[in-house]
């Protein structure tokens, strides 16, 4: 009997966390899905917007492309007026890049409990024996891909967005609907009004957004047996397992939009530099911020418990 009481401990001790925690553990979606999800919502804004730049013009054109009687990758771009055409050309060679960083710390503590009974002539008495382990699993995984506003419309196809949604997830918000039709308008509209000024030593207008998700699961549970007792030699009366595990996934994705390098001012400092890579350098503008905006968060409340 013990022995057995042993080893349900220690199946239960091997069997309660991920060795390799990963965002399809709880969320249903791999990282493949995830990031799929996020470049078709992207690619949905980029194209509703590009419907409206040519229904001012092209109300019939919009409409077939809007109701996917043509496809965006069929679609013939000299059916547009010489002003709507300088217009798509220009945002097709914008950039937006994506920092994803999927942050998963696992806890998971097994604990169990023993007591061993003899019968002497004197009286009973009572051995306990308890046991536990505690672990913790982590894993970090970061990684940055981008498009052209072009690509996205033409190439990215209903086939890969087929786990595409509009709804959005309350429980894992970045496996839903993100809001990046938002960021995509304003950058457009900003752009468009003129307000969109880059940046001292910057060769093109950008814009990011930082969006970061936290989630956290946890319980508890206390399973217990009692026997009762026959005989003189040492025998198990009562044995009890807790188990208790938490989960904290942080998921964060840093979007960035930058214009063609050519939209940047003659002489400019860098002017050579392509969207691209102006928009991994606001990625990483924004990463440097969160740093030194999370170091100054953790000095004030350092300083509020010295007070």
């Amino acid at each position: 009997m013990l022995r057995a009481i042993v080893f349900a401990i220690a199946l239960a001790a091997l069997g309660g966390c991920s060795v390799h925690p990963l965002p399809q553990d709880v969320t249903g979606y791999n990282t493949y899905q995830i990031v799929s999800k996020i470049r078709c919502e992207a690619r949905d804004a980029v194209r509703g917007y590009a419907i409206s730049f040519i229904r001012k013009k092209r109300p019939d054109l919009a409409d077939a492309l809007k109701k996917g009687t043509i496809g965006f990758d069929k679609f013939d771009r000299k059916q547009l007026d010489p002003e709507t055409l300088k217009l798509v050309d220009r945002y097709a060679r914008a950039e937006i890049a994506y920092d994803f960083s999927f942050d998963i710390t696992e806890k998971n503590d097994v604990g169990g409990s023993a007591d061993f009974l003899r019968t002497f002539s004197r009286g009973p008495l009572k051995l306990p024996l308890t046991a536990g382990m505690d672990r913790e699993r982590q894993n970090t995984r970061n990684f940055r891909i981008s498009d052209t506003f072009g690509d996205l419309a033409s190439k990215v196809s209903d086939d890969y967005c087929v786990h595409a949604t509009k709804e959005k997830n309350w429980i894992y918000p970045i496996t839903g609907h993100i809001g990046l039709a938002e960021l995509v308008g304003t950058f457009l509209d900003l752009n468009q009004s003129g307000n969109l000024s880059p940046k001292e030593g910057k060769t093109v207008r950008t814009i990011a957004d930082t969006i970061e998700f936290t989630t956290k699961i946890s319980g508890s549970a206390k399973p217990t047996i009692e026997l009762t007792p026959v005989g003189r030699d040492f025998q198990l009366t009562k044995a009890g397992l807790s188990f208790s595990g938490s989960r904290e996934d942080v998921h964060k994705v840093i979007v960035a939009l930058a214009l063609p390098a050519d939209e940047a001012p003659r002489g400019a400092k860098g002017a050579g530099k392509s969207a691209k890579a102006v928009a991994n350098e606001m990625i990483d503008e924004q990463i440097g911020r969160k740093a030194i905006d999370d170091r100054r968060r953790l000095e004030k409340r350092l300083l509020e418990r010295l007070e």
